[in-house]
């Protein structure tokens, strides 16, 4: 969930790694870009319900995703995000949000669903990271941007509509 910069990231390393990509966001341009960079599916969450979200997750997948990661900052993709998942499947906390989530722990206790987060931005975890990019071409889809842009990028990225990384070049 959370199709934006790290969402893209994240597809590009799970394709490498052989796996299935749904990609769910907000955005029909980020959409498109995670479409692209070889996402087997997408879903555009924002006209839907909860429980329609997961009910169209389930129709592509079968029985719900094996896995969750929410890239977003966003409570509401932290709340939907267990009903994507099948019976064991795993919450992926990567995006910070401002909030606490809200987890039922007794689906935790009877294994409904498991959370785990982790950060892998320590410098003795980095090389083996650069080397699994270096060795699949992963590449951050990238604007380049002049400085005069800068506020319509902040106003775009603010509005949830940057579909990539920006960069401003001067």
């Amino acid at each position: 969930m959370g199709c934006g910069g790290l969402g893209q990231y994240a597809t590009q390393y799970a394709k490498a790694m052989g796996l299935k990509v749904l990609g769910v966001d907000i955005n029909d341009d980020v959409l498109d870009s995670v479409t692209q960079l070889g996402a087997d599916a997408v879903i555009n969450s924002r006209t839907l319900a909860a429980y329609k979200l997961g009910e169209e997750v389930k129709q592509v997948t079968g029985k719900g995703c094996h896995a969750a990661a929410v890239f977003s900052g966003s409570a509401a993709a932290y709340s939907g995000a267990p009903g994507l998942l099948r019976v064991g499947g795993l919450l992926m906390v990567v995006g910070i949000c401002n909030s606490d989530l809200g987890v039922s722990t007794f689906d935790l206790v009877t294994g409904k669903y498991r959370i785990k987060a982790d950060s892998t931005s320590i410098p003795q975890r980095m090389p083996k990271a650069v080397e699994f990019t270096a060795k699949h071409g992963i590449q951050p889809a990238v604007e380049f941007r002049k400085l005069e842009d800068l506020p319509r990028m902040v106003a775009d990225m603010e509005a949830g509509k940057a579909k990539c990384r920006q960069v401003v070049v001067f």
